[in-house]
């Protein structure tokens, strides 16, 4: 059934925020990245919780439900690929164990940005509020962050197992029937 003209938007996903806007475009060809970033220290005022891939860590926190407003800040390093969530001082170290996860804590320095959206390197997906500082729930977002990871090897999973029902794949191999493998063997 379609949604009706009195029927109120989706709420906006992390995911739809894999790709930069037109604005960070704009401020990132026409501004010098030192006026829109600085070097912070971690493990004073938060930790930092950096998730590779970008995609990932963003269908992390659809998954962990939080909404885009929430207040947590979270940024995007369109760069490097990476996601940061922006952790209580100290507890950081709790998604330590997940592959693909790199913890910034006491010693360790993030590139923050200071005006506008920031740039490429360090762009505020949300923003914290600096009337009431909110961080993220480092136990709730490695929770997602190994859900996530499960849902996505039960898709492969899945699309492996309908490759090996085509006909003419040879299930021991995975490869068309009659091919040569790429190595010897």
């Amino acid at each position: 059934m379609a949604p009706s003209a009195n029927s109120p938007a989706p709420p906006p996903s992390w995911t739809a925020r894999l790709h930069p806007d037109e604005v960070l475009v704009h401020e990132a060809r026409y501004s010098l990245p030192s006026s829109t970033t600085e070097l912070a220290a971690c493990g004073l005022e938060w930790d930092a919780v950096a998730v590779t891939p970008l995609e990932r860590g963003l269908s992390a926190l659809d998954v962990l439900g939080l909404p885009v407003d929430a207040g947590v800040p979270v940024l995007a390093d369109y760069v490097r690929g990476e996601l940061v969530v922006l952790v209580a001082p100290g507890t950081g170290g709790a998604a330590a164990d997940v592959p693909g996860v790199r913890v910034l804590a006491a010693g360790a320095w993030l590139l923050l940005p200071v005006r506008g959206q920031g740039a490429m390197a360090a762009a505020w997906l949300s923003a914290p509020d600096p009337q009431r500082p909110k961080y993220g729930d480092v136990t709730a977002l490695r929770e997602a962050l190994l859900r996530t990871d499960a849902d996505r090897v039960d898709r492969s999973e899945r699309t492996f197992h309908a490759m090996l029902r085509r006909p003419g794949v040879e299930a021991s191999t995975a490869r068309p029937v009659g091919s040569r493998p790429l190595v010897g063997t």
